[in-house]
């Protein structure tokens, strides 16, 4: 669960995986985030940096279908992840 009580999954890749995945997300501006539609799995998938001394991301995903979490991120940002192919 989120914070605000958003259904979240938990994470579902291999490092391998969250690596190339990683590579191809968007930033979103408005939540800070990069971003990913990973149109197969039908999930978002949300990596934000850690500001460790290294880039270092935590990584986590949500439903398409969950409008309250996807409100976050801009209608800028959800086109420009829409163009990704994956």
């Amino acid at each position: 669960m989120g914070k605000k009580g958003d259904i979240i999954s938990p994470w579902t890749y291999s490092d391998a995986d969250a690596l190339v995945l990683l590579r191809h997300a968007v930033y979103s501006k408005k939540a800070k985030r990069l971003i990913l539609h990973h149109k197969e799995d039908k999930k978002v998938l949300v990596f934000f940096n850690e500001n460790l001394t290294e880039p270092t991301y935590h990584a986590y995903q949500i439903y398409e279908k969950d409008s309250s979490e996807l409100s976050k991120f801009s209608n800028e940002s959800k086109k420009k992840m829409e163009k990704v192919l994956y």
